[in-house]
């Protein structure tokens, strides 16, 4: 016949000893969660890169996230579905199962449905987790005198430039590919709104931000 097991012996407790300066607390060390970031910016502007990254960096910090390496594909606007480093980000992360893609927005993924849904699969497999920072709101520069205005080259042959009436002005020259002004457009604040154009060989497109520098009712 089975016997039950015999109940633990009781035994007085024993006061705990207090705490002096001399003691010694052991804590458990817990090791960050891996995080990679991906940058997808429409030009080869290091500083706007730098600036990205430092983002990627303060937020991993703030989240207590060890961030490994930030990949950047360059030239590269949301609509391109071919991105040779987020390619090699994808394969890094399959050796690093539960780690965290870090991406300051929405607009670095890409665009199109079909690589939008392989990226998820992809993410699905690893793992990963996608976490998108919010974005702020643009910082718009201080409007330029007429002598010195601020032109920023594209892609193609056309521009962007601020103008000293606070407004945006897109050029473009017979000619230039699409993608010249795809990567202004992305240079443009979110809220911006289409006001005119003018040329007859060359166009020019203007935008007014919102809020509006030009003083324009929204």
């Amino acid at each position: 016949m089975a016997q039950p097991a015999p109940r633990p012996q009781s035994h007085p407790a024993t006061p705990a000893a207090p705490l002096n300066a001399a003691s010694t607390l052991h804590l458990v060390a817990t090791t960050p969660r891996t995080a990679y970031g991906y940058l997808a910016v429409p030009d080869t502007d290091e500083d706007q890169i730098n600036g990205l990254h430092s983002r990627l960096a303060a937020h991993a910090a703030h989240a207590g996230l060890a961030l490994l390496e930030v990949y950047a594909d360059r030239n590269t606007i949301p609509a391109m579905p071919d991105r040779p480093s987020l390619d090699r980000l994808l394969t890094e992360l399959a050796d690093h199962p539960g780690a965290v893609l870090l991406v300051p927005g929405p607009t670095h993924l890409p665009a199109a449905p079909t690589a939008h849904r392989a990226l998820m699969h992809r993410l699905a497999q690893t793992g990963a987790t996608l976490r998108t920072l919010t974005t702020p709101a643009p910082h718009l520069p201080a409007a330029p005198t007429l002598e010195d205005p601020i032109r920023r080259p594209l892609s193609g042959s056309g521009s962007v430039r601020l103008t000293a009436q606070g407004t945006f002005e897109i050029s473009l020259e017979p000619g230039d590919p699409a993608a010249a002004l795809a990567s202004a457009l992305v240079r443009l604040p979110a809220d911006s709104r289409f006001v005119e154009s003018y040329g007859d060989v060359s166009t020019t497109l203007v935008f007014h931000p919102t809020p509006d520098l030009a003083g324009h009712p929204r």
